[in-house]
């Protein structure tokens, strides 16, 4: 709570992305290991954008008996268009903050090629958020400014 009004600062909505932010991208003996913060429970299976250095991802199953996780290799195998065995999460098995292993031996090519995926999935996801924005607003619709007559 803000000490002069003693209202709480507002919060921010939608994706949030700081720029020059690094994901927690490192090389493993078996193959690539990044950070995902997974928020279970939510009414669909959506990449959200980062949470700290973390992919942060929103799945629908509950975290009970490791339902959360298996959705979430489920989900980021189908995001990431590899097979759900490539993917393994290697720490925070009962927590929202994890490790997820993708099983690789290409090395620094492959790392690059994973970051690239994700950076997509972050600005499709940012592009389709700010799209839904827009046709909520008042009037429902985008205004293409290219057709607007002098």
């Amino acid at each position: 709570m803000s000490r002069v009004s003693g209202r709480r600062p507002a919060r921010r909505k939608g994706l949030q992305r700081e720029k020059g932010q690094m994901l927690f991208i490192r090389e493993h003996p078996n193959g690539i290991v990044f950070k995902v913060f997974v928020q279970p429970r939510s009414s669909k299976n959506k990449i959200v954008g980062v949470h700290g250095d973390a992919l942060k991802v929103k799945v629908t199953a509950p975290p009970v008996a490791g339902a959360a996780n298996k959705m979430c290799i489920k989900f980021l195998a189908k995001c990431l268009s590899v097979p759900y065995f490539l993917l393994e999460i290697i720490s925070g098995h009962k927590s929202r903050t994890k490790q997820v292993l993708f099983r690789s031996e290409q090395g620094e090519k492959e790392r690059e090629r994973l970051r690239r995926r994700i950076e997509k999935l972050i600005q499709d996801e940012y592009r389709a958020h700010k799209k839904n924005a827009l046709s909520q607003q008042p009037g429902g619709h985008e205004t293409d400014l290219s057709k607007e007559s002098p």
